[in-house]
């Protein structure tokens, strides 16, 4: 009869569930959009900016005043005097500080999706470097395993001399290597959790993700993504809303009204009113020094934004051909390359009976594993690079 092994069946049992419980990458994407402090900060900053556009075309708050003199109340003169004062300004200032405030939120609006992409795109690439650590940790499992076999066939069709005994130590020497290198990979693959779990806010230490690599997508058709970039639409509101400085800059030249009206109360005589009407006088000229200022700001805006889509372009054309020459060094390693070195493998087991070098087949396996770390790295850079140009157009899934 034969045994149950139980151990192994716990462990699979075990492994189920556990990738049961791992989220995916879209659902840590959802749950860190919605948790992330920095993301809180710039609501909380458009909220607040709300109550200003509420407030924005309001009048100043009035003067109220007491005054009163030391005469004596038979004088004429001798009075207390009630005055308020109202301050209304030329029409279009109320209308541009209007404008400048929903300018603002713009600005705040696109910085919040500006961030969001950002977030995202970062979430990504760690999430993609643990998946390729993950990788080549099995890798280094697979070659482990290969690297006890081939001792194990060399035992058994070969008598060992003191020559080929150094040969069996330097293999296992190389296992050694192999349990460092995997040591080493858990302990990059537990500091990458910790980013992870610090870019959304919550305990993450599983992760369902995998990763594929297939054929390039038109430059044409990514191309066509950057209209939505967040850097170029962010840009686009500092600008509207400098505008909106140039044109309330430009009002501030013209004079504001004052309105004032008193009460005077006198003991011995009657009391009477006084109404009186003021303008500011814009006479030293500051307020053009100051729309002069505003008008050179936005054409240094508008500079920038050249600037800036010139460098989205060149940043686009540096990750479409990053993108293309991981896609043909992973075809490269995975059709030709990986078969060749099966080939080897093959051709070394079979004659392993009749004496062939351990060494050998170590160095092929040594081999083998390098050629595919270059896969997985071929991989991962494939997918961080397109990750890249979703950013570029403003992705935040």
């Amino acid at each position: 009869e034969p045994k149950v092994d139980y151990m192994r069946i716990f462990i699979l049992v075990f492994l189920f569930f556990y990738m049961l419980n791992a989220l995916t990458l879209d659902e840590i994407i959802t749950s860190a959009l919605e948790k992330n402090p920095s993301l809180e900060v710039i609501n909380e900053r458009i909220n607040a900016n709300s109550y200003l556009i509420d407030s924005s075309d309001s009048l100043s708050n009035p003067e109220l005043s007491v005054t009163t003199n030391t005469l004596d109340s038979s004088e004429p003169m001798s009075q207390t005097i009630i005055s308020i004062k109202q301050k209304i300004p030329y029409l279009a200032k109320l209308t541009n500080k209007k404008e400048l405030s929903k300018a603002q939120e713009g600005v705040l609006f696109s910085s919040l999706e500006k961030a969001k992409s950002t977030l995202v795109y970062e979430i990504k690439k760690t999430a993609y470097k643990i998946w390729e650590l993950n990788a080549i940790y099995k890798t280094l499992q697979s070659n482990e395993k290969l690297i006890l076999k081939s001792i194990e066939l060399f035992e058994a069709y070969t008598s060992v001399n003191n020559n080929q005994h150094i040969d069996m130590m330097e293999a296992e020497l190389s296992l050694i290597e192999l349990k460092v290198q995997k040591s080493e990979l858990k302990s990059q693959i537990d500091s990458m959790f910790t980013v992870l779990s610090y870019l959304c806010a919550s305990d993450i230490d599983t992760l369902d993700v995998s990763l594929n690599i297939s054929q390039v997508p038109t430059r044409e058709s990514l191309q066509n993504l950057l209209v939505n970039n967040p850097d170029l639409n962010l840009k686009t509101k500092e600008i509207q809303k400098q505008n909106a400085n140039v044109k309330l800059s430009d009002a501030n030249i013209y004079p504001d009204f004052v309105l004032n009206g008193g009460y005077s109360i006198r003991s011995e005589f009657d009391n009477y009113f006084n109404i009186g009407v003021g303008i500011t006088l814009p006479i030293y000229g500051v307020e053009s020094s100051k729309h002069e200022q505003q008008q050179k700001l936005l054409l240094s805006q508008k500079a920038q934004k050249k600037d800036l889509q010139i460098d989205i372009q060149n940043r686009f054309n540096s990750y479409y051909i990053q993108m293309q020459n991981a896609y043909d060094n992973y075809k490269i390693i995975n059709d030709e390359a990986l078969a060749h070195i099966k080939h080897m493998l093959d051709i070394s087991y079979a004659s392993t009976s009749t004496g062939t070098n351990l060494l050998k087949q170590i160095k092929i396996l040594q081999k083998k594993l390098k050629l595919e770390q270059k896969r997985i790295d071929a991989i991962s850079l494939y997918n961080i690079n397109y990750a890249k140009i979703l950013q570029l157009s403003g992705a935040t899934k």
